[in-house]
């Protein structure tokens, strides 16, 4: 099939490519009409091709009239039933591997644990040694997906460019820890029901017509897609808190709404700021994009409800 070499040298953001390496000539390779004459495997005719297929397999489904394939993108979108939205990427997953645009990471962690004087070295819980190594070795994906980044240069090298995912790596980093996942999932909720993006008008948060469970689990699958904050952007705040809060001593249920509202207040400068570094590629904006208006609006939100649970020790059993 042949062999392909990873390049990684930080040119493009987020991304990487894959060259031909095993000395054959292109024609020989199975992989041949997703080469480009670099010899270079393109991320671009990959999904190109997936995308027809996709296409034709669907038009022959029984099952048409039920799902049918989004428009004005390159990426294979599935809507089903009107309401769910399916995307599939093609991917390569590389395990064992850790590409050098995130070698920096963890970001001065033995300098950690020598500058905190006040506290003992042992206590320094996250990362360990141990779940840094078992990061590295979860590794990462390479994706067929249209980056921001790339987005406009489609006619161009970096077209052909595979994006870097870290989904496996970034669950290890959350996998039993109690305290560091409920924090999560405690702000996709807040943010799903809250953070819409949208100027409505002004919430009464203690009304329970406002915020009762049954519209919020009516409007939940909306408010994701169309919303500006999504749920990768609240996994990446929360893991540079924990970056900010390595002890365990600092996650615990006394603590908790402590790196909420920590969370919450990172979350608004960096709307503020109009940018969101990624976890393991800090030269990355998450938020690249994403509407001016909409993060406006967004941060105004987050003020509201960070004032809400600040003012209100009981404000996480209406929100």
């Amino acid at each position: 099939m042949g062999v392909f070499n990873f390049m990684d040298d930080g040119s493009i953001p987020g991304g990487a490519v894959l060259k031909l390496s095993d000395g054959r000539k292109r024609s020989m390779s199975l992989w041949v009409e997703f080469i480009t004459a670099s010899g270079y495997l393109s991320a671009r005719k990959i999904r190109a091709r997936f995308h027809s297929l996709i296409g034709q397999a669907i038009q022959k489904s029984a099952y048409r009239h039920i799902v049918r394939m989004l428009g004005h993108t390159t990426e294979v979108k599935l809507c089903i039933h009107d309401k769910y939205i399916l995307q599939i990427t093609p991917a390569f997953r590389c395990n064992g591997l850790w590409p050098r645009s995130a070698s920096h990471w963890p970001i001065n962690h033995n300098e950690l644990n020598i500058e905190l004087t006040n506290t003992p070295s042992n206590r320094i819980k996250w990362p360990s040694n141990q779940l840094i190594n078992e990061v590295k070795y979860e590794g990462f994906c390479l994706l067929s997906q249209e980056s921001v980044y790339t987005k406009d240069k489609q006619a161009s090298a970096e077209g052909d460019a595979w994006l870097l995912d870290f989904y496996h790596a970034e669950e290890r980093l959350l996998l039993n820890h109690t305290i560091r996942r409920q924090c999560f999932s405690i702000l996709k909720t807040l943010a799903d029901r809250h953070l819409t993006g949208v100027n409505n008008k002004e919430i009464n948060f203690k009304d329970p017509k406002s915020t009762s469970s049954t519209a919020s689990t009516s409007s939940s699958t909306m408010n994701m897609m169309n919303s500006v904050i999504q749920e990768y952007d609240i996994k990446t705040l929360v893991l540079h808190e924990c970056e900010k809060h390595p002890n365990d001593d600092d996650w615990t249920q006394y603590t908790l709404g402590d790196r909420i509202n920590s969370i919450l207040l990172q979350l608004i400068s960096c709307l503020q700021h109009r940018r969101c570094p990624h976890y393991f590629l800090p030269n990355l904006d998450i938020f690249r994009g994403y509407s001016t208006l909409g993060m406006d609006i967004t941060a105004k939100q987050a003020w509201r409800l960070l004032r809400e649970l600040i003012t209100c020790p009981q404000a996480l059993e209406y929100l």
